[in-house]
């Protein structure tokens, strides 16, 4: 299991007894800088409320180009490391910035893009009970977080591709849904990765199933793929098979109206009778809404931001939107879709019927 193994190897006394620090000479320096600007000034950007209640609010500071997360409740403002301050690093991540770890101590340091991403990623292959922990421990100071540096790189890093458009932070979302599917699909059924990016998230629920299901990809530009089995498909006129499911994670979002269709409906049509899909996308609100270096895109909550390879398309889904858009490619009612919490942004399983 993905978490054992992380458990095993992490050198921190707060996860495993009688753990050794990593000696300081054996450390990457990430230098906090000397003379930080003596007055700095946050614009409030938006308030995001958790399912457990909590608001948070994010602020901007235009000087350091970063976005900070401040948790309330109660009338009382105090910093928060959680579930919130993940989601402020993912958001940097997205719009591949760096981003600020505030420490108990009063001090703090800058991640640098590559650092915010194995965060994120190792956050998200824990269970909520470890994901605590290793907050908390990261938070305590610097020190600490060079631990859980170390850690990333030497463990996470080189089975992962941050340099590619499917960052590692949709690992996780994979592991959830087979862990999902797991007791709707029999000991030698099959899976259908349909847009597989790096074939990460493939190799993902491979694990997760392990090997008691046929995890088939389609992915029509695999010249940077990083899987450990190579791509199954690479048109989708080549796939003949019906699968017991298909998932499609963060594809739906990057494509524009008319391909975006084409591609649902396709989806759609792979998944036999009795079958499950499972699709999620990025959100409007609090996720493609705060990107930078953005311009308006042709239709409602959509937008092309700049990237260093080029303009990428995205559109946020939010509320009913992609349950409403499901629906309205099944007109003849093959498919009972429903919400999906806890998988990705926005997620719906559908069950076909007929």
């Amino acid at each position: 299991m993905v978490l054992e193994r992380v458990l095993r190897n992490l050198n921190m006394n707060h996860f495993l007894p009688n753990a050794t620090s990593i000696p300081p000479q054996n450390r990457q320096n990430h230098s906090v800088p000397k003379d930080p600007p003596s007055v700095l000034i946050m614009r409030r950007d938006s308030i995001r409320t958790f399912p457990d209640g909590k608001r948070v609010a994010i602020y901007y500071i235009k000087d350091l180009d970063k976005y900070i997360p401040i948790a309330y409740s109660d009338n009382a403002w105090k910093p928060e490391l959680g579930e919130s301050y993940i989601e402020t690093i993912r958001n940097n991540v997205i719009n591949e910035s760096e981003s600020i770890m505030n420490f108990n101590d009063n001090t703090y340091q800058y991640l640098s893009l590559e650092d915010s991403e194995g965060v994120v990623d190792l956050y998200d292959q824990l269970n909520e009970n470890n994901k605590n922990k290793l907050l908390s421990f990261m938070s305590e100071n610097v020190n600490n977080l060079y631990e859980v540096l170390e850690f990333i790189r030497e463990n996470i890093k080189h089975q992962t591709g941050s340099e590619s458009t499917q960052v590692v932070t949709t690992t996780g979302t994979y592991s959830k849904t087979a862990k999902l599917l797991k007791d709707k699909i029999k000991d030698g059924g099959k899976v259908l990765d349909y847009g597989a990016g790096l074939g990460l998230g493939s190799d993902a629920m491979r694990d997760e199933f392990n090997g008691k299901v046929d995890i088939h990809s389609f992915e029509p530009e695999p010249r940077r793929w990083k899987g450990s089995v190579p791509v199954t498909h690479t048109k989708s006129s080549d796939i003949h098979d019906k699968y017991d499911a298909v998932v499609s994670h963060n594809v739906l979002n990057v494509l524009e109206p008319e391909l975006r269709s084409h591609v649902t409906k396709d989806i759609l049509s792979k998944v036999k009778v009795g079958g499950h899909v499972v699709i999620g996308t990025r959100k409007w609100s609090g996720d493609v809404n705060l990107a930078k270096n953005a311009k308006p895109g042709n239709e409602e909550k959509s937008l092309w931001i700049s990237k260093k390879g080029g303009d990428v398309y995205q559109k946020g889904f939010d509320g009913n939107e992609l349950l409403d858009h499901l629906k309205s490619h099944d007109p003849e009612g093959n498919f009972e879709f429903k919400k999906l919490p806890g998988i990705s942004a926005n997620g719906i399983i559908g069950h076909r019927i007929k």
